[in-house]
């Protein structure tokens, strides 16, 4: 298999894994009540299934990340060199601006979580 066909079936699964960990977060957020005495199942499974299931899909998700990130790092090299090199301000105030928000995102999700 050739790199560009990897590429195509890394996407197609990652887009597939996408859909399943918002489908599965949908599930848990707003069609699975939480609580004691209520009934946790949604189609004959568990809330707590689903959460493992969500959190696999997520798992997968971020090693699809990471392979796909490391197939297309010469892109991404080439890229940031030009942008860089034409508009440097911009640009890397940009990177820092969204790994900001990524990081506040996460950091409240897990305030969230606990």
């Amino acid at each position: 298999m050739n790199k560009n066909n990897l590429k195509c079936v890394v996407d197609i699964v990652m887009f597939i894994d996408f859909c399943s960990v918002t489908m599965t977060g949908f599930f848990l957020g707003f069609i699975i009540p939480i609580g004691r005495g209520v009934n946790k199942y949604f189609l004959g499974i568990h809330r707590q299934e689903w959460a493992d299931i969500h959190l696999y899909f997520s798992l997968l998700f971020v090693f699809l990340l990471f392979l796909h990130l490391s197939l297309n790092w010469k892109w991404i090299v080439n890229t940031s060199k030009r942008y860089v090199n034409e508009k440097r301000t911009p640009f890397i105030l940009s990177i820092l601006a969204g790994l900001f928000v990524v990081y506040v995102t996460a950091q409240l999700a897990i305030q969230n979580c606990y």
